[in-house]
């Protein structure tokens, strides 16, 4: 399946997980806004009706998967 959702940047955290950027809209994610950061496409699903996200700073990793939920950073 293509990822149509969100694409990885180059930015990387200090652990060397990617920064997200949306490329559509879904939900209260507009084209072009930016999200947190996951280690792999694998962390975080891109089929077309989940409207998941991982916003500001949040981090997610280690075998992880974000799926019809949201990560936000609590600070």
């Amino acid at each position: 399946m293509n990822n149509e959702k969100y694409e990885l940047l180059p930015e990387t955290n200090y652990l060397g997980y990617f920064r997200i950027r949306a490329l559509r809209d879904f939900g209260d994610v507009r084209a072009g806004d930016l999200g947190g950061f996951i280690e792999s496409e694998l962390c975080l699903s891109f089929t077309p009706d989940d409207v998941s996200w991982v916003y500001d700073n949040s981090t997610v990793s280690n075998g992880s998967r974000v799926s019809n939920s949201t990560v936000r950073d609590s600070t």
